[in-house]
This record gives C-alpha cells, structure tokens and sequence, in this order.
C-alpha cells in the first residue's frame, strides 16, 4: 500500500515525512476565520497528525448528480448550485484539500478505489497518489497528478471494493502503529464514498456490509482518527453510516458536506 511521491505505482518506500509547517499551518487556518478556541483546537489536532489518507470511490454510482458544489459571485457571496455528480463535489473537495496540504506541507496519499492491480502472487495492490511526502519541489508535480486524475477519470466501473482496500490500508498502518504511538502521534483517515459497498461480483448484500464493517473496525484499532465523507444524500445511507459509526470508536460521518461547510 506505499507509493511515492507523485507516483501512482510505485513499489519502493517512501521518503521519511516531513511535519506540517507549524506557522504556515496557523496561517491558513487563520485564513479560514475560524473562531479562535476552535483555531486552536483545530491547530493542536493537526499538529499531532503524522499523515492524512483519503480513500476515494470512484465507482459508476458517484455519476449520480445529486450532490452540491459552491459558487463564488463577484459580491464575495456564495450559492448553492445543486445537481452535480457526486464526483464534482468530491472533486473540489479534492482541489480544496490539496490547497491547503501544498502550503502546510501535509503528508497525503490518495487511494482511488477502482485502481487495484494484482501482484504475482494474485494479491490486490491498490496504486496510489503522493502528496507532500518528499520534498518540497515535488508538489507541483503532485498537484498536477491529481488533478489530470481526478479530471480524467471515467467512473465507468460498478464495483466498489471498500472492504479489500482498507484491508490493505491497515496492514500498512499497523506496520507503522508502535512508530506513531511512541511519538504520541495519529493517521487521520477520509473514506469519500456514494456508501454502498459492493464485492468482485458487485453485490451488495447484507454478507459485503459486515465485511466493510468488519475492516473499518480493525481499521479503528490502530492509532487512526476516521472520517466518513458521505457523496450521497440518500437517508437510508446516511442512517445506517451514522449507526455503523456509533458501534466503532474513532470513526465519525460528514453526512451534509455543504451545509457543514457554510458553518
């Protein structure tokens, strides 16, 4: 599950990661105009993350135009503009993110879902997006990456293997456990999927539903904060991701990006 920087398909180990810039970190929250004990709250989580990993699906079902994006007026306002794919709002979220993560220099890997490859000995390796991992005169060439990626992609695949790419993305991570606990540091995780999980066979039975519950909850043992960014405002989605998450420590659910976003 490791990938270099800028690269989407590389075996070798990554350089050692660098911590966020602490006063570019405080800088661009500022520029939020975040209340101050909020700041600060923010700031000191932030500072004790050692990377972040987005796991991205990219599956046929993020075609789906019921999300929302915002739209910036000359007044400085901003509206509302509904029906967008659920991967255009993803997008920006994407664009935001990386914004940010450029200029504190936060350590990120992106995870496209729809990307495995299968090694020689039949095992899935899933390739993967370096952000800020190495040095600092590799992120323009990350930033650009990601962007043909995501602009590029054709979402014209059903599947949606969530339970076989966490189950990768633990064992990477547990790899890292006793380093990350010993410096009293975390991996901050963000799931961005339409919430329906499916198999190799793209079911989506009650059998796919446990197994993804089953790897978040082994996901949620290690030293990891998880976040679930639904793309969906389908309620029986969101009831039963809400629900999920009150049975597993350390995994939280942002179920209304834009209205979360607005305060």
């Amino acid at each position: 599950m490791t990938c270099g920087s800028g690269n989407r398909n590389s075996g070798k180990s990554p350089p050692p990661r660098s911590p966020p810039s602490k006063s570019a970190l405080r800088q661009c929250l500022a520029d939020l105009d975040l209340p101050r004990g909020l700041l600060s709250s923010v700031l000191e989580s932030e500072l004790s993350c050692d990377s972040h990993l987005w796991v991205i699906d990219n599956s046929s079902s993020m075609s789906v135009r019921d999300s929302h994006v915002g739209q910036g007026h000359s007044d400085g306002t901003i509206t509302r503009k509904d029906g967008v794919t659920r991967w255009e709002e993803l997008s920006v979220t994407v664009a935001s993110y990386c914004k940010m993560a450029s200029k504190c220099h936060m350590p990120t890997k992106f995870w496209l879902v729809n990307e495995p490859v299968s090694t020689p000995g039949g095992e899935l390796s899933f390739p993967c997006m370096g952000l800020c991992w190495g040095k600092q005169e590799d992120v323009p060439g990350e930033m650009n990456l990601i962007r043909r990626v995501m602009t590029a992609e054709r979402l014209d695949r059903h599947e949606c293997r969530l339970s076989a790419l966490l189950r990768g993305l633990s064992e990477s991570v547990a790899g890292e456990a006793p380093s990350l606990e010993a410096r009293d540091r975390h991996v901050k995780v963000l799931i961005c999927t339409q919430g329906t999980p499916t198999d190799r066979g793209e079911r989506t039975d009650g059998t796919v539903r446990q197994s993804f519950e089953r790897e978040l909850c082994k996901l949620s043992k290690l030293p990891v904060k998880i976040t679930i960014k639904l793309c969906t405002d389908d309620e029986w989605v969101v009831e039963a991701y809400n629900d999920m998450a009150a049975r597993i420590d350390c995994v939280s659910v942002l179920d209304d990006y834009w209205n979360e976003a607005m305060e």
